[in-house]
Parts: structure tokens; C-alpha cells; sequence
């Protein structure tokens, strides 16, 4: 009986030795999320002979690390990168102490054509975590300002607009 005892002892010991990193390891890491927390679309805007809308979405994550990038994709096909460091260069060439902070916000210029797009973010390097989706509507075409060589300006009265004070304004 005694024999069976130490048996069981090493037995339970080994499988606690076995489930101890695994343990610990659940209970230091911290959980992974990216998240897609706001999706903002500008109106149409005519600009270099096409009608453009500008998608801005802001990324939140927990529990990334230096080793950990942030892939923000519109349709797939168009991306921007969020580089989750711990130390970082503003620009002076030496780096600097201070992780990229949740969120962030990253641009896109498209097309203003009317159509369904898709946004969507996935943490990967050390950690792997992927945000829901967002699908949002592009403004439609918007048609540029007419003007020709006679419409260059326009003279407002002070009768008409008060704070023009007589100002030739272009368009």
C-alpha cells in the first residue's frame, strides 16, 4: 500500500510537471485582439481627373509585442502595414524608448464609385489575431466644377455676403 502511494505520488507529480509550463503559460500571456474599432468615408472630392474618397480606419490591438504587425487591408488588394514596436525611430535616426499605441489610424484614397468594399486587419509575428470585418459604401462619382477661362473668379458684394468685403475669390 505503500509502494502504491509513491506510485501514485510520482504519477501526480510528473502530470503536474507536464501541465505546469502549459498552466503558467495560460496565465502570463495576454490575450491577442485586433479590432477594426471605426471605419470613416470622406464625400467625393474630384481630384486628377477622377472622383476619390479617402476610407480612414481606426485599429485597436491588445497584447501585441515588437515581434507583431498589423496588415490593414481594403479589398484585399490595397494594404497598409502598423508596426507594433517597442522601440521605434520618430525620425532623428536613433531609436527611442515607447511602443506604437493603440489604436492608429491608417488612410486609403479610392475611387469614389458607388460600390461595396471591404475593410479587414490581422496581427501576425509572434501573436495572430484577426479583426470582423467591415464593409462600407463608397461615395458615388461626383462630377468636377465647370470652369472655364471667363468664370477664373467671382466678385462678392458686401450686400450679398457681408464678410467678402468686395474679394475676388477663385473656385
Amino acid at each position: 500500500m505503500k509502494r502504491e502511494f509513491y506510485s501514485l505520488s510520482v504519477t501526480g507529480l510528473k502530470s503536474i510537471l507536464l501541465f505546469l509550463p502549459l498552466l503558467l503559460t495560460g496565465i502570463l500571456s495576454k490575450a491577442q485582439t485586433t479590432t477594426i474599432e471605426k471605419t470613416t468615408v470622406s464625400g467625393c472630392y474630384y481630384y486628377s481627373g477622377a472622383s476619390k474618397t479617402t476610407i480612414s480606419v481606426q485599429v485597436g490591438w491588445t497584447g501585441a509585442n515588437s515581434n507583431d504587425v498589423i496588415v490593414v487591408q481594403l479589398d484585399g488588394s490595397l494594404s497598409r502595414t502598423i508596426n507594433v514596436e517597442d522601440m521605434y525611430d520618430p525620425g532623428t535616426g536613433s531609436a527611442i524608448a515607447g511602443p506604437i499605441r493603440t489604436p492608429q489610424v491608417v488612410a486609403f484614397e479610392i475611387n469614389a464609385d458607388g460600390l461595396s468594399h471591404t475593410i479587414t486587419a490581422q496581427m501576425s509575428g509572434t501573436h495572430f489575431s484577426t479583426a470582423t470585418p467591415v464593409n462600407f459604401t463608397a461615395p458615388s462619382p461626383c462630377i468636377p466644377m465647370q470652369c472655364n477661362g471667363t468664370d477664373l473668379g467671382e466678385l462678392f458684394s458686401t450686400t450679398t455676403m457681408p464678410m467678402a468685403r468686395n474679394k475676388v475669390v477663385s473656385r
